[in-house]
């Protein structure tokens, strides 16, 4: 049924108030027919595409025969299908999930999905087709779970293998050791889960045990494919006699279904609901009941071997909670969550006005699909409603749209992780080019800035609306909330552990947190110690690193880590902030437990994990996903987690580990066992999303046997349904076992999604990219997308020589709709654009060389090559939309290596079209994880300095630049950065040269060294006067400069960076109000090509107070950049700038 079709035709072209409140006169036209409706929505029902199609549980395994099927409406009819033929048909009259059984066992030629049919009306089939697979071998070890009882009637398991035939045997004491195979059954299953409750007779107690097993294919083969081996056996308790009093939840008002509390396993529950009285088995400490629609005095009691005293009456509830939808829904989308749900009641969809859908709230979370063929548009509208009776909730809705309206509110911008922000119109090519970029504001930060800087629009700050960047830093635990316009600190939140007495010391924000913005919330992890490291003495370290040996038999003191401390205590918390005050909205501690395949418990440990990728907002839910400390693979135990919470009130929802059966050695630890491990770090890149709420990732170290639960180096997608997180597809590269053997990880890159049905992309330290379809994971192509330059041969040989990729792959569409571009910048590797054909779905590569046909763009700048090159360029990319002419990429690069911490860097904008040069600057640092985020004619980049930075558009110049020069960094830049701190810049680089050259740019001997300046910036360039016909060349124009001063080995009293200004007849300008005229006594050739000269300046005058007061030489040194560009200048009026940089050696007269 359509709901008013004449209100509906022209939403679209009205405004969005208007939109939705005619949408709420159609939503309350519809809602008239439920006065007297029962609780569920058949009576709207009149085609198939207002039926949501059920979720199939997954993975299905072969022979089997049942499946579990979620999200669908009590009392439809739900037919499973596979090869286009109907292999199960029942109703299910009781509340999702529901087990369905099958009219044969199945086969790995088959591939499930399943329908719902309401008032005969069949709607459409899953969206996930889900394909039967093999059992893993051997079968996991069953755990029986406590406490089970005497009386009872239920034993639950868990660690189960989906599709297994479940036994329960009982033994009198003691048990018999070895169990015998033949062991009679007192109750059994056949499984659809990881979690089962199997039906029993009574157990008899008197300290008798419970075992369970499972068996594969039972009725198929003689003897059966596989048999677990017996859990270990479960003592039952002796049953309370009476059992205490349940408790009842209180329901609303004509809700089918009821929470009831305060069991024990296997007791018989009775609901009375005015005088009818429903029956069930308690498989847990609370269940759900499915009982008459709710009325005033519900009760319940448990029966074990007697009756307990029946709980306290309850009434239902009056009014429903408002639904809320899970943001983002992208348009395509199949699925919706909603979060708020009431247990029982019925939640209803609506696209645009019309029904599409409905199924029972769960009193959490549900995710279900949208009735086909049903397409979500951009900027269509979807509305949530709650129904029981005649009781209706207020609706929620929410725009289709996976942009974020301006924002920036996640790692690399979306949850394709795709790096665009689309909505830039100040910062074009152009505007760049010529007037450069100006910093805007800077801002102390206590800590370094591991992630992206995020930014909110018109966040209402006290009722004073203003745009605003979010930041966390490491170490401090600190939240800061700055001006985005002014960089002046709205707000600073201190994350401390909520035990104090047990963690008081700040761990650190390691991760880019993420925001709603339409509900005001930021999200973040942190974590908490207890203990300090102590790397002088290490005193309490039970398993100390040995001493460290140079090849040259030069032995050093160990390196010590957190994790050498013996009673070390680690917790990390997810926290919800209120974006507008900084204060606290929700928390919980991050737990999560898992299964071995023999059955042992995994717990998570936080001293063995750290949280590097970004969180995940998606479809109602927040992921957190962790990896191993550095350094630490080869002994610790840590895991690939990825856990999931409510977006709502954070209650944990489910979790998936990527290496269950990893068990090293504890006592003592060893670096001798294999390192069979897979964690998830990504190069701080985040967990991607698609439109329907699969998750894609990628893990590093350990081994690839999927079917056995072992996901190193492995491309991995989950589908999050119910409690579980469900891994549906996996894809092994070619080299996954050089990758385990030499560290070189598969995910120290990101995965992201090209949009528009494309495929997910993904690559490492290997430099090969990998894209996959999306469905599958199916590998669809394998390229090389970045190359070491300085030794091409080294790929995954080794663990630091390939050229590694880090962060999420950068995807911007382009003004060709038949191309799109993918951006990397690899460690030791130029800049690359790569083609992205959008009609046959591949990306374009050459046969050989880097020119020709289908060969990449390759930019201009190198990384380096040093020993720790981390992480190359993080990338982002500032554009209008797909219009020609209005990208810019902007990428932050070490210029020194990462062993120099914080390494310094730089900041770079290039035309995203051409890689034409725009633009480049120094920062004092990168942040590891940080690509810059761009937003509203700003660039905003996060430092391992103490500082969050801004730029601007620099000011108007007349004429503008027409050529930039940028920066090359050079090894032995990174050379001098590595060894100043045991010996002064200037003199580090005076013994590169010769002796000869020495003299030459050396100041008198009276001269006496007074301060060094290190200086970047920029030199101008125009073109020389020549007669008509001849070819003009570059002149210098004048030098600006940034510089910081050291005086006599110490800082200079002034703490900011002092600007310089020098002329072409060498005027210097300094902004603290000194001033110098000076001459060129002597220049030589720079050691290394593209830099300026190194030269003498002798003083001829000086005047003011400050930095240039009474000096007499100046020399310039270490010069890198500088150079005018290799082409000529063509027009008069061109104009060309170089970045550049140089240490500048100021000279006194020596005192008497």
């Amino acid at each position: 049924m359509k709901v008013r079709r004449d209100l509906l035709l022209s939403l679209r072209k009205l405004s969005r108030a208007k939109r939705v409140f005619l949408m709420l006169v159609a939503l309350i036209a519809s809602w008239c027919s439920f006065a007297q409706a029962p609780n569920d929505p058949s009576h709207l029902v009149r085609e198939p595409s207002e039926i949501s199609p059920p979720l199939v549980h997954q993975p299905i395994h072969e022979c089997a025969l049942t499946v579990q099927v979620d999200t669908y409406v009590k009392h439809a009819r739900i037919r499973i299908y596979s090869k286009g033929k109907v292999i199960g048909d029942q109703p299910l009259d009781k509340h999702p999930p529901g087990v369905v059984k099958l009219f044969r066992p199945l086969d790995t030629s088959d591939s499930i999905t399943a329908t719902q049919t309401i008032n005969s009306i069949e709607g459409g089939q899953s969206y996930d087709s889900v394909p039967v697979t093999g059992y893993p071998d051997p079968l996991t070890t069953p755990v029986a779970l406590p406490d089970v009882y005497q009386c009872g009637q239920v034993v639950p398991a868990a660690n189960m293998v989906e599709s297994t035939h479940v036994e329960v045997s009982e033994f009198p004491p003691p048990p018999p050791n070895p169990l015998p195979d033949n062991s009679p059954t007192i109750g059994s299953n056949e499984n659809t889960s990881n979690w089962d409750a199997v039906t029993t007779a009574a157990l008899a107690g008197n300290q008798r045990s419970v075992v369970v097993r499972q068996i594969a294919c039972p009725a198929n083969a003689t003897p059966p494919k596989e048999i677990s081996p017996f859990s270990a056996p479960l003592g039952e308790k002796q049953a309370p006699n009476p059992p205490p009093a349940p408790t009842v939840k209180q329901p609303c008002q004509n809700c089918t279904e009821v929470l009831v509390g305060n069991l024990k396993v296997g007791a018989e529950i009775a609901v009375n609901v005015g005088g009818t009285v429903v029956t069930g088995l308690a498989n847990a400490d609370s269940n759900i009941v499915d009982i008459p629609p709710a009325v005033p005095g519900i009760t319940a009691t448990q029966k074990l071997c007697t009756t307990s005293p029946p709980s306290a009456p309850v009434d239902p509830k009056s009014s429903l909670n408002i639904p809320i939808l899970g943001n983002p829904i992208c348009p395509g989308a199949h699925y919706v969550s909603v979060a708020n749900t009431d247990l029982g009641a019925t939640v209803m969809l609506y696209h645009n006005g019309s029904f599409v859908g409905a199924t029972d709230g769960n009193g959490g979370t549900v995710k279900f699909g949208i009735g086909s063929p049903t397409v979500l548009n951009e900027n269509d509208t979807v509305e949530a409603v709650q129904v029981s009776g005649s009781a209706k909730s207020t609706p929620s809705d929410v725009t289709v749209g996976c942009g974020s309206g301006g924002n920036v509110v996640t790692q690399h911008n979306d949850n394709f992780r795709t790096g665009v922000y689309p909505y830039e119109t100040t910062l074009t090519p152009a505007a760049v080019l010529a007037r450069g970029m100006k910093l805007k504001w800077q801002h102390p930060i206590d800590g370094w800035l591991q992630g992206q800087p995020l930014y909110v629009r018109n966040v209402e700050f006290q009722g004073r609306p203003a745009n605003a960047v979010f930041v966390g830093a490491l170490f401090s635990n600190k939240v800061y909330a700055l001006n985005a316009d002014t960089g002046n600190e709205i707000w600073s939140t201190a994350l401390v552990d909520s035990d104090l007495g047990r963690r008081n010391l700040s761990f650190g924000i390691d991760s880019t947190p993420v925001i709603d913005a339409a509900s005001n919330r930021i999200y973040v992890v942190f974590a908490t110690k207890n203990q300090k490291l102590d790397t002088a003495t290490d005193p309490d370290s039970t398993h100390p690193p040995p001493p460290r040996q140079a090849s040259d038999g030069t032995v050093t003191p160990p390196v010590f880590q957190d994790t050498d401390l013996k009673n070390l205590d680690v917790a990390f918390w997810l926290v919800a902030l209120d974006t507008r005050t900084g204060k606290e909205v929700a928390r919980t501690m991050i737990r999560a437990v898992t299964y071995r395949t023999n059955g042992q418990t995994v717990s998570f440990e936080g001293p063995f994990h750290r949280q590097h990728p970004a969180l995940l907002l998606d479809h109602g839910s927040v992921y957190v996903a962790f990896g191993s400390i550095a350094g630490s693979e080869a002994y610790l135990e840590y895991h690939g987690w990825v856990m999931a919470y409510s977006a709502t009130d954070l209650s944990f929802q489910g979790s998936f580990n990527t290496s269950k059966d990893y068990a090293p050695p504890r006592t003592p630890y060893t670096r001798s066992h294999p390192d069979d491990a897979a964690g998830i770090w990504q190069g701080g890149g985040g967990l991607a999303a698609d439109p329907d709420g699969n998750i894609y990732f990628a893990t590093g170290n350990g081994t690839a046997d999927v079917v056995n639960g072992k996901y190193g180096d492995t491309f991995v997608k989950l589908f999050p349904t119910g409690s579980t997180l469900a891994p549906v597809a996996t894809s092994v590269p070619f080299d996954s076992v050089l990758m385990q053997q030499n560290d070189s990880d598969l995910g120290a890159g990101g995965m992201t999604i090209i949009p528009g049905g494309g495929p997910v992309i993904g690559g490492g330290k290997a430099g090969f990219m990998f894209a996959l379809e999306r469905g599958t994971l199916q590998q669809r192509q394998e390229f090389t997308a970045s190359t070491n330059q300085y030794d091409p041969a080294r790929r995954d040989d080794t663990w630091n020589l390939g050229p590694h990729l880090h962060g999420s792959p950068t995807y911007w569409r382009g003004p060709d709709r038949t191309y799109g571009y993918l951006y990397v910048w690899g460690e030791k590797d130029y800049l690359r654009r790569y083609s992205y054909n959008t009609l046959t779905g591949k990306f374009e590569t050459c046969s050989g060389g880097s020119s020709g046909p289908g060969c990449p763009l390759r930019g201009s700048v190198k990384a380096l090559e040093t020993f720790h090159a981390m992480p190359g360029g993080m990338i982002s990319v500032s554009t209008n939309g797909n219009h020609p002419g209005s990208a810019v990429l902007w990428a932050v690069l070490p210029t020194g290596p990462a062993t120099n911490l914080p390494p310094p860097g730089r900041l770079y904008a290039f035309n995203a079209e051409t890689f034409q040069p725009l633009w480049d600057t120094a920062i004092p640092s990168i942040g590891h994880w940080a690509p810059p985020a761009v937003a509203d004619g700003k660039v905003f980049v996060a430092t391992s300095s103490g500082f969050a930075i801004c730029y601007e558009l620099g000011p108007e110049q007349s004429p503008g630049t027409t050529t930039w020069v940028p920066y090359k960094p050079m090894a032995s830049a990174a050379a001098l950065a590595h060894h100043m701190t045991a010996v002064p810049r200037d003199e580090v680089v005076m013994n590169t040269l010769s002796d000869k050259a020495l003299a030459q740019i050396s100041p008198p001997p009276e001269a006496s060294k007074y301060a060094v300046l290190i200086a970047d910036g920029t030199i101008s360039f125009a073109p020389t006067t020549v007669s008509s016909g001849e070819q003009s060349s570059w002149r210098s124009e004048d030098t600006s400069l940034e510089v910081s001063v050291t005086v006599a080995g110490q800082l200079f009293p002034r703490k900011e960076k002092i600007h310089v200004e020098i002329t072409p007849d060498l005027v210097w300008t300094a902004s603290d109000g000194s001033r110098a005229r000076a001459e060129l006594v002597q220049h030589f050739a720079a050691p290394q090509d593209g830099a300026a000269s190194w030269a003498l300046y002798r003083v001829k005058s000086s005047a003011g107070s400050g930095i240039l007061t009474n000096i007499t030489y100046i020399q310039r040194l270490a010069t890198e950049g500088g150079t005018p560009p290799d082409t000529s200048p063509g027009p008069a009026n061109a104009r060309a700038r170089a970045a550049f940089s140089a240490k500048y050696v100021l000279y006194k007269e020596a005192r008497p």
